[in-house]
């Protein structure tokens, strides 16, 4: 097979299929993140620290695995994906824009997540 049907994952199904897993465990995480807030919010209990920096960690962990999804798809579509006519040109630089946002930022969301896990005191971001 050509360099264009076989890269870093394999065939292009299989890339595919890659991509589709990675957009599976972001929705996992961003109605994960949905639940727990609807259920604490019925149930009138205020979020901890520890809970608001989890959130974050994982809507941030979600958008990366959007960004990571997209960017499997740009490869497999090549320049055509920048066409105005597709899609995926629509769609690139939207959710790269939103996920370098200061509340999408994975970076800071894990520092703040792993500070939050191992008790070291401190807030790095008043975004959590």
């Amino acid at each position: 097979m050509g360099q264009f049907t076989e890269c870093r994952y394999g065939s292009i199904r299989a890339q595919l299929q890659v991509s589709e897993l990675k957009l599976q465990t972001a929705t996992l995480h961003a109605y994960g993140v949905a639940e727990e807030l609807d259920r604490s919010a019925a149930e009138g209990r205020q979020l901890s620290y520890a809970d608001r920096a989890r959130f974050k960690a994982m809507c941030c962990y979600a958008a990366q695995h959007v960004i990571d999804a997209i960017h499997v798809l740009m490869n497999l579509y090549g320049t055509d994906s920048f066409a105005e006519s597709c899609p995926m040109q629509r769609c690139w630089p939207d959710a790269n824009t939103a996920a370098r946002h200061a509340g999408l930022n994975v970076g800071v969301a894990l520092e703040v997540f792993g500070k939050s896990l191992f008790g070291v005191p401190g807030q790095i971001t008043p975004l959590v």
